[in-house]
């Protein structure tokens, strides 16, 4: 049950998944897999209170470091999501030791913890925690991808911060480099979050050419999230409701809250 709870969860069947982690809980009521795969199932299909008491069976299960960082990472997840932010901080930096501790890879753990802090305000923290993940994964061999969206990330708090010149600095040199490198979804992004700096500082000319074409290049390659963002940004410096409605109406299809991160 355990294995066809896991192989249920590889082709993306969720509700096998569920069944078959139903029955391995009731068959192996002492197994770690059991709850974990059961847990996995349920984060899969967004609901969090039942993936959360699923992992904490886990836990309590746990045999190994691996894991329990595994198990750790997961339950922060779903703190955050039900918006238990201290909470999810405490388990992702349970998650971060151990994973230090086994020689695993910190830098996704320290972005996602920069981006709680981001969430609860504490934009100085957020940016320490952006710092050490960027010199993380430069240790741990990132991919130009993972790099250029903590680049992306610290550009936003730069700009919340009030320092927009060094966050454009920042953008436009991710441009320079994603041309370079031929990685034109790099481009692309930085094209939309450099618009929406320009119109936090005011300047609504430069702010509409940026999101302009980045929503041209993001709507070519069909990524809809970013172009919900760009639409979100339209919106609001152009005061276009609109674009906010178009904003919105994306979101809600590709069953996203709204943007991550934005510029107030």
């Amino acid at each position: 049950m355990i294995e066809k709870c896991k192989d249920a969860l590889r082709k993306d069947d969720l509700e096998k998944a569920i069944e078959y982690g139903k029955r391995a809980v009731e068959m192996y009521p002492n197994n770690f897999d059991s709850y974990f795969c059961l847990g996995k199932a349920y984060h899969r299909m967004r609901q969090p209170e039942l993936a959360y008491e699923n992992f904490k069976k886990a836990e309590e299960l746990a045999s190994s470091k691996e894991d329990l960082a595994s198990i750790y990472e997961y339950i922060g997840r779903i703190l955050a999501i039900i918006g238990k932010l201290d909470d999810a901080l405490t388990y992702y930096n349970k998650a971060l030791g151990l994973t230090k501790e086994i020689g695993g890879k910190a830098a996704p753990l320290l972005r996602t913890i920069a981006e709680i802090y981001f969430k609860k305000g504490d934009l100085d923290k957020a940016l320490d925690y952006y710092d050490a993940a960027f010199t993380a994964g430069e240790e741990e061999g990132a991919s130009k991808e993972f790099m250029a969206e903590i680049i992306n990330d610290m550009s936003i708090i730069y700009a919340e911060l009030g320092f927009y010149k060094e966050a454009i600095t920042l953008l436009k040199d991710l441009i320079l480099f994603g041309n370079l490198s031929e990685n034109d979804h790099i481009v692309y992004v930085a094209e939309i979050n450099l618009g929406a700096v320009y119109g936090a500082m005011g300047n609504k000319e430069a702010a509409k050419r940026y999101l302009s074409m980045g929503l041209n290049h993001v709507k070519k390659i069909g990524d809809k999230y970013w172009e919900a963002v760009a639409y979100f940004h339209l919106g609001r410096i152009l005061n276009k409701k609109k674009y906010s409605d178009k904003a919105n109406e994306i979101f809600k299809e590709i069953g996203v809250a709204g943007v991550n991160h934005w510029i107030s």
